[in-house]
């Protein structure tokens, strides 16, 4: 189901208070998120060089992941 699906069929049905507590949910999962993210940064450093370990006969796998990290596509 789209999003534009989603909001035709099921929000617009919805009334004033279960949109702004739909509203209340999403704010707050984009918070744990945000939560997450800060976590995980404390451990990446801008600049800083990540070793990338990976099992053997994978290095392609790496390869492409630092391609994708190198490119801002991650």
């Amino acid at each position: 189901m789209t999003l534009t699906q989603i909001e035709q069929e099921v929000i617009k049905r919805l009334s004033r208070a279960d949109k702004l507590l739909l509203i209340a949910d999403i704010s707050m999962m984009l918070q744990e998120e945000e939560r997450t993210i800060s976590k995980l940064s404390q451990y990446f450093e801008k600049g800083n060089i990540n070793p990338v370990f990976t099992p053997l006969g994978m290095e392609m796998a790496a390869a492409k992941l630092q391609e994708y990290i190198d490119n801002r596509e991650l």
